[in-house]
């Protein structure tokens, strides 16, 4: 007796959380094996030896995997940074396979490590699709940022974690001709390392519907309040940690 496909998709549709038997079920039957796919590279996490072992057992393209992806996160560690230009310029069919990805988290990036113009060559290719960007212990100076942000103009979530932002190009004008997103942006997180940036981007037209802000110092000019005024039409939550006034 042979199950509908629509029956065989309900089937593994219950069992996403469970990886041991989507790699079972994958192994069924030929009608098994896509739906099982889906969940088992829905989200992936890569560092330095994993993206080279993924590498050599994966297939770049459309007929491979990385397409599959939806969620990925690039860890890195303190000292031991693989993503740049050096590493991404021997894996470019590979890279630019993780197309479709919508939530992207990077870790310890400098983007010092890419030369210019390196950056939009590696990343365009998951600019339209891509939802959310969350960077932790970011390096850069706000040119090569901006330059990063520009990518994505169909962000809607942005956290930058603790950044290490250079002031030496700050402020950095941006048209507003082309804005550096689509005007909306659903959720900001940010700290008060964050507080030139965030005052670029209250002077841009952007909107908020949720703003999350911790360990931040209000009482020493952080731009709060033109944020809020920017976005007094549109936000929806606030959330306050470990504030000062």
């Amino acid at each position: 007796m042979r199950l509908p496909q629509e029956l065989i998709e309900d089937i593994i549709d219950c069992l996403s959380d469970d990886r041991q038997m989507l790699e079972t079920c994958s192994l069924v039957a030929a009608t098994w094996l896509a739906r099982s796919r889906h969940h088992l590279f829905n989200r992936i996490s890569l560092n330095g030896k994993r993206i080279r072992q993924w590498c050599t057992a994966i297939r770049p393209g459309p007929d491979g995997v990385s397409y599959l992806v939806r969620a990925l996160t690039l860890q890195q560690a303190q000292g031991h940074r693989w993503l740049g230009t050096k590493f991404l310029d021997t894996i470019p069919d590979h890279f630019s396979s993780f197309r479709h990805v919508e939530n992207l988290s990077i870790t310890w990036l400098d983007l010092s490590d890419f030369k210019p113009g390196s950056l939009a060559h590696h990343f365009a290719y998951h600019g339209p699709s891509l939802r959310s960007l969350r960077l932790s212990y970011l390096s850069a100076d706000y040119s090569e940022l901006m330059t990063l942000l520009q990518l994505f103009p169909n962000l809607e979530d942005l956290l930058i974690h603790t950044p290490d932002l250079c002031d030496d190009n700050f402020p950095l004008r941006v048209s507003r001709t082309v804005p550096l997103f689509h005007g909306f942006l659903n959720l900001l997180s940010f700290d008060s390392t964050s507080s030139p940036f965030i005052s670029h981007l209250a002077s841009l037209d952007l909107q908020f519907s949720s703003i999350s802000a911790f360990h931040c110092d209000f009482s020493s000019g952080f731009p709060l309040t033109t944020l809020l005024e920017a976005s007094s039409s549109s936000l929806r939550l606030l959330e306050l940690e470990y504030i000062t006034f």
